[in-house]
């Protein structure tokens, strides 16, 4: 469970109390989210949204000094306080935000919003642990009870590090409601080769697909992860991760305000594995992109064939695509020049019923002949997500679609 902090930096004694309260909700078992141990550089409204976003439960550690800049909306104070009085004007019977008394009075230290609110008085004195352990009794007894929900058919088996994260925030987004994702699998034929962290990082950077200003895989933030020059860059931040690992290295990206996830494991036998959900949920709910689909699987092969030229030079390599959470989703066009390509398909609107993991076979091809079995792979790869649909996409439209992507297609920068 996420607990959220909001405080205000009255004083280093007050800070030091913060970070003493914080420490005993680790202790307790809660990860808790407040601004101590950001890295510089770091994008603290960023960081205030998704705390407040993202926690279940949120302490408003409450005195004068708090008071007057949630009320005047001064500075970080003011802009948090912006948050929650949002929140608090959405849902008039959230029990997320738990006043804590530290200093002062309740008249002099309780934020306007949240006049009324019940909460703890947390001032030394002999009551302080007794009323810290109701706390702690409050915030487990509103704890979830139930694991969230299974992503269904991914294979954890092969992970380099058994990290909850990453199930955590595959979980998180499936209790929105948003279950389809991506796994793309790549691995050298024949297998047997071995590189360091080093020149795994290397080769990944200039793997990078550009279209315009947009890199694949993923975004522009899982770029930013990529480029980071030290394994543990990362370890602080909320939302972008590279951890090194004696056999790879992760990335990891986790946006929730878009509900994405983005994992790469780069394994030092050469293998990759991307796992990617979907971000135009976001703005086009219950449908799949079929042109999206087909510029991402050409994306991931150029990426593919890109990270083991560098990395290995021309060799063989296996391939191999898999769609998870698609019954439901109905087929259609994410861009009119995609959709008046196959105007037939948005006049009457597939549905696919298949419950179940969708994966192609795994395929063979070498980097060294990438434009002559491109298509073929986005054809092969992609036919077997369209089936799904009862709709078998033509060579015509595959062609179409693959140009339309590849006419902004540019080299990755030399980094």
């Amino acid at each position: 469970m996420k607990i959220g902090i909001s405080y205000s930096w009255d004083d280093e004694e007050h800070k030091e109390w913060v970070l003493a309260l914080a420490a005993r909700l680790e202790a307790a078992g809660f990860e808790v989210l407040y601004d101590r141990g950001q890295p510089l550089g770091a994008r603290l409204p960023h960081f205030m949204e998704q705390m407040v976003s993202q926690s279940q439960r949120i302490l408003v550690i409450c005195t004068a000094k708090y008071k007057q800049r949630f009320d005047q909306r001064l500075g970080g104070v003011g802009y948090e306080g912006h948050l929650i009085s949002g929140e608090v004007v959405r849902d008039h019977g959230t029990v997320k935000f738990i006043p804590i008394l530290r200093r002062d009075s309740w008249a002099d230290a309780m934020p306007l919003c949240l006049d009324g609110t019940l909460g703890t008085d947390l001032r030394e004195g002999e009551q302080y642990d007794a009323q810290c352990q109701k706390l702690f009794t409050e915030l487990s007894a509103t704890a979830p009870q139930t694991a969230p929900p299974a992503w269904d058919g991914l294979d954890w088996t092969g992970q380099l590090l058994d990290d909850a994260q990453v199930r955590n925030a595959l979980a998180a987004i499936a209790a929105e409601g948003y279950r389809y994702y991506r796994v793309i699998e790549m691995s050298p034929n024949p297998k047997g080769y071995e590189k360091n962290n080093n020149d795994l990082s290397r080769a990944l950077r200039q793997a990078v697909v550009w279209h315009g200003e947009h890199p694949w895989p993923a975004s522009i933030g899982m770029l930013e992860c990529l480029l980071k020059a030290s394994p543990d860059e990362e370890a602080t931040d909320l939302y972008a991760r590279k951890v090194a690992h004696p056999d790879g290295i992760i990335y990891s990206l986790r946006m929730d305000h878009m509900l994405r996830y983005e994992y790469i494991e780069a394994r030092r036998d050469c293998a990759l594995r991307i796992v990617e959900t979907e971000d135009f949920h976001w703005f086009r709910r219950g449908q799949l992109m079929f042109d999206k689909a087909i510029g991402s699987t050409s994306d991931a092969l150029k990426f593919w064939a890109r990270f083991y030229q560098t990395l290995l030079g021309a060799n063989t390599v296996e391939f191999k695509m898999r769609w998870h959470g698609l019954k439901g989703l109905q087929l259609s066009g994410m861009d009119n020049r995609f959709a008046n390509a196959a105007r037939t398909l948005l006049v009457s609107p597939r549905i696919c019923r298949h419950d179940g993991p969708v994966e192609s076979d795994r395929l063979l091809a070498s980097p060294q002949n990438a434009v002559g079995w491109e298509l073929d792979f986005v054809k092969r790869t992609t036919g077997y997500l369209f089936g799904q649909f009862a709709y078998d996409p033509s060579e015509q439209l595959v062609k179409k679609v693959h140009a339309g992507y590849h006419a902004t297609l540019s080299d990755a920068p030399v980094r």
